[in-house]
């Protein structure tokens, strides 16, 4: 139950709030009101009770001033078959990116009643015990969860019907989220009364170093699933106070973590009429869905101004107490065990204050809330000068276009009354000159505002000081794993006892390994926390079997790290970072698509005028600006970004990883880390980069496998660029429902790392990191980067654009030497011939810079002189005609690397380096090492 109960009538003004628009608002325009006053009643709301307020201010937020319907002549109804739904991110070059559905909507016909067949009626004959408030709650969160699931679930198009029909790049039910969001920041049922709206942003750390800090690639998920598990924590009580549509990002809807953390408190404890089935039945996510960390370690929150730092410390108070509860399970587990006595020099007291000491210093918490302004013209005033480039400036500048377009070029008898300061009653007239006045409008700078502030917070925290210096000694070893805190665990006499514990003798296989308090809760804390009550969860060795490095290495990714690793043999495998491209730049609205790509544009019976919004403002070239302006974030844009990322989560990531026999690490949205056999590595890459851009993986069915047993296939297939379908989520006809991902006009990086089983996880993870950092920063983004660690030591590099040329001729010169067609031996041909040309193939030669590029070399005629050359004396013989395109693949290549290098250098104003260094010669020799690597590893495996 809730220990501080909202004020009266809270939850029921957010679900009145919420049901103000009915799912299918958008098939009948005129008669909505009504469908929405049914819905509340069935909640059991009296729709003249609650104010308007919250819906205006939503409506004003999520759109543009756009002008009147019947003044302006326009007509958006929206079938789904001739218009379709716009992708949010939009589409690649400026392109319009649309789902549309197989057959038209005709209106009532077909979506008449379905709001009121799948609304859920909460079941409050089992509810006697509870409070008036709890039941409120219940009933808010069982249509917030809910409603959704069951109309997708009843037609799939249901999930995409647009808000507005006007600018059909939004659902509606973002809109209604948005709207009960700030219901919640109302502070009572007075339409009056203005909102009071802050932004509360909250981060937890530390994460990369935490995470790769691992001896297994079990230590390797704990880390990470300790993280996700701590922030759905603080979700959970957050969510408690203000409701889980108040969180913005990330999507909090269908997120199995989420719903996991309330599954004792709510879901297990309410049911839904006709059936009567408890909730957490109809969510029924698997083992492996909750098993899976995939929250991100920040979250952004919309909250009522006077109560937001509040709402943060509760948070905050709440994740560290989650970690301390976590932290007091393992250390009475070990105290149980008799692993804490007195040993080495320290007594079980001291060791037990090191323990306490190092678990409160562990979790960094950093959080910052912003008010949000009165009206629009105070959201503005504080953003920087446009020349500073800086994001609240570059918003600023796209807002001023839109306020032009509207309290300028608009005329007047087309512009609607709400959208601008007025006279006030009766007459609502417009005060002359027109000023808009929704400060939702200014979201993004709002937005950008909050994250410089979260940025200071984090660079000026405090830091609390500890008392007392490091001893050398037996007894003050450090954690091996990190190599800053003091040992509280490890040594032979810890491994020793630690073998009389079955289910642990497996974890401690090292015994060398000196272990701190927080390494030791990594390592433990699935069997002393998650395992246990109120939990369950399946976290032991037979039920969620993790592989050791060589397993894992030889294609089985669910095998049993119990097992111990063979000291000999050349498996190699691979750990792999993918990251989202300039993901603040989405959120920040600066890569938003323009709006001449989003509006809509609706054409009738062969009728030669448009009567769609993008016809209206493409009649006139005034309005020029306008269009090609890009479109601003509103919150329920933001909220399906954020929804796009978690669908890439949950839907995509995990099914890719195992369809090429690797394990999922981690993902949370953007963000993913895997281990996988280093010959699946590459093309395991291209799949979660084609997901993530929209485009179904290559390898279509993907198995699902559960402890080596194929259980299902999960068959991932495009049903338009920028929108997946599962095999697995059907509707009622048994058609699969299409989910949206960031689509084509977004873009990702990813880092490889491979390297022999026996080398240390920690090193390669980090490895991976940084070859994704290499990805970005020296490739320029939407790439790829490897690095191979040979056990002579010899490490070798190769990076390609995802489009420059680069991975097709790997795939086809790997092709031809798998089919016999090309010499195993003609990669390494190759790399001997354009060696010689390197004139800095040692660091000091290149720091004398005693050689240099001879004037006029062409370098990229060699290349191709060299290859060729290569190819015709390495082609099987009689098989020429199967490599004959590989010098045009080379070709293409090369020109991609050029084109490449071109753009960089007229983004930072320098010569293009392809005339300082030799990158054309670096990126092929590159890539011919690792076809003969990853050739020679593949034959091993």
């Amino acid at each position: 139950m809730i220990a501080e109960p909202p004020e009266p009538f809270f939850w029921k003004r957010k679900l009145a709030a919420f049901l103000h628009d009915p799912p299918s608002h958008c098939v009948n325009l005129f008669e909505h009101v009504d469908w929405s006053a049914q819905a509340m009643s069935a909640a059991e709301l009296d729709s003249t009770k609650y104010p308007r307020c919250p819906e205006w201010e939503a409506c004003a937020a999520d759109r543009v001033p756009f002008p009147a319907f019947r003044a302006a002549s326009i007509s958006c109804a929206f079938d789904g078959y001739r218009s379709g739904f716009h992708h949010p991110l939009g589409g690649k070059s400026g392109e319009p990116c649309l789902l549309k559905f197989e057959k038209e909507l005709s209106g009532l016909d077909q979506l008449e009643g379905r709001d009121s067949h799948v609304q859920p009626v909460l079941n409050t004959s089992t509810m006697t015990k509870w409070g008036t408030e709890d039941i409120d709650r219940a009933r808010f969160f069982v249509h917030w969860r809910f409603w959704r699931k069951s109309a997708s679930e009843k037609d799939w198009r249901f999930n995409f019907l647009p808000a507005d029909t006007r600018l059909p790049d939004h659902t509606i039910w973002h809109h209604m989220q948005v709207t009960s969001a700030l219901a919640g920041c109302a502070g009572s049922d007075d339409a009056a009364e203005p909102l009071h709206l802050s932004f509360l942003k909250m981060q937890i750390g530390p994460v990369q170093d935490f995470i790769v800090a691992a001896r297994s690639i079990r230590d390797l998920w704990s880390g990470s699933y300790l993280l996700s598990w701590l922030m759905a924590a603080g979700l959970k009580r957050l969510s408690e106070l203000a409701g889980p549509d108040s969180v913005v990002f990330p999507s909090l809807w269908n997120q199995p973590l989420f719903d996991l953390h309330w599954r004792e408190s709510l879901w297990s404890q309410v049911s839904l009429h006709p059936n009567g089935r408890k909730c957490w039945d109809g969510i029924k996510p698997t083992d492996a869905a909750l098993l899976t960390p995939n929250l991100p370690n920040v979250f952004l929150a919309l909250l009522p101004a006077a109560r937001a730092a509040e709402f943060a410390r509760v948070t905050e108070e709440a994740i560290r107490g989650e970690f301390q509860k976590i932290a007091d399970s393992v250390w009475e587990e070990c105290k149980g065990q008799g692993l804490t006595a007195d040993e080495s020099m320290i007594t079980e007291e001291a060791r037990e204050t090191r323990f306490k000491d190092q678990i409160a210093h562990f979790v960094s918490i950093s959080w910052s809330v912003t008010e949000w302004p009165e009206d629009l013209d105070a959201s503005l005033g504080s953003a920087p000068s446009e020349s500073s480039g800086m994001p609240a400036a570059k918003a600023h500048q796209r807002i001023k276009v839109i306020r032009a377009m509207a309290e300028k070029l608009l005329p007047p008898d087309h512009r609607e009354g709400r959208h601008y300061h007025t006279s006030g009653k009766p007459d609502y007239r417009i005060i002359e000159p027109a000023r808009l006045k929704s400060r939702g409008l200014a979201w993004s700078v709002i937005l950008a505002h909050n994250a410089w502030e979260l940025d200071g917070v984090r660079q000026l925290r405090a830091f609390g000081g500890r008392s007392g210096a490091w001893i050398p000694a037996t007894a003050n070893n450090k954690d091996s794993l990190t190599g800053k805190d003091e040992a509280v665990a490890g040594g032979a006499k810890w491994v020793e006892r630690v073998k009389l514990v079955p289910q642990w003798k497996h974890l401690f296989k090292h015994e060398g390994d000196w272990l701190g308090a927080v390494t030791l809760v990594k390592r433990l804390w699935h069997l002393t926390y998650l395992k246990e009550g109120p939990w369950l969860l399946p976290t032991s060795s037979n039920e969620f079997s993790m592989p050791n490095l060589h397993s894992l290495a030889a294609g089985d990714p669910f095998g049993n790290d119990e097992k111990a690793e063979p000291e000999a043999g050349e498996k190699y495998f691979a750990v792999l970072a993918f990251d989202g491209d300039e993901i603040g730049k989405w959120i920040s609205g600066e890569k938003t698509p323009p709006f001449k790509t989003q509006l809509a544009d609706y054409a009738y019976g062969g009728k030669v005028q448009n009567p769609g919004m993008l016809n209206y403002f493409q009649r006139d070239a005034k309005f020029a600006d306008f269009l090609e302006t890009n479109r601003p974030v509103s919150p329920s844009y933001h909220l399906q970004f954020s929804e796009a990322l978690g669908n890439f989560a949950i839907h995509c990531a995990a099914s890719i990883v195992e369809g090429h026999k690797g394990r999922l690490i981690y993902c949370g949205g953007d963000d993913v880390l895997a281990v996988l056999p280093a010959n699946h590595a590459l093309e395991c890459a291209r799949d979660l980069n084609r997901a993530f851009t929209g485009g179904a993986p290559r390898r279509s069915a993907i198995p699902r496998i559960n402890r080596g047993q194929e259980v299902h296939s999960d068959v991932l297939t495009e049903k338009s660029s920028g929108f997946l379908q599962s095999s697995l989520c059907p509707d009622e006809e048994g058609r699969p429902i299409p989910f949206v991902v960031p689509g084509p006009a977004a873009s990702a990086s990813v880092g490889i790392a491979i390297a022999h089983f026996k080398s240390p996880l920690q090193d390669v993870a980090r490895a991976a990191q940084l070859a994704e950092k290499r990805a970005k920063n020296q490739l320029g983004r939407a790439a790829v980067a490897v690095s191979l660690f040979r056990r002579s030591g010899e490490i070798s590099e190769w990076g390609s654009k995802w489009e420059s040329g680069g991975l097709a001729l790997y795939e086809a010169i790997a092709q031809a030497i798998e089919s016999g067609a090309l010499s195993s031996k003609f990669p390494h041909r190759v790399c001997q011939l354009l060696e010689p040309y390197l004139v800095s193939s040692t660091p000091l030669m290149k720091e004398a810079k005693t050689l240099s590029d001879a004037a006029e070399f062409d370098v990229s005629a060699v290349i191709k002189k060299e290859f060729s050359f290569a190819v015709s004396r390495q082609t099987t013989p009689g098989r020429a005609q199967e490599t004959a395109s590989l010098p045009g693949a080379l070709s293409a290549y090369l020109a991609g690397l050029i084109r490449a290098a071109l753009e960089r250098a007229a983004k930072t104003d320098k010569p293009s380096p392809i005339s300082e260094t030799q990158e054309l010669l670096t990126a092929v020799i590159g890539l011919c090492t690792t076809v003969a690597f990853a050739h020679r590893i593949r034959t091993e495996t």
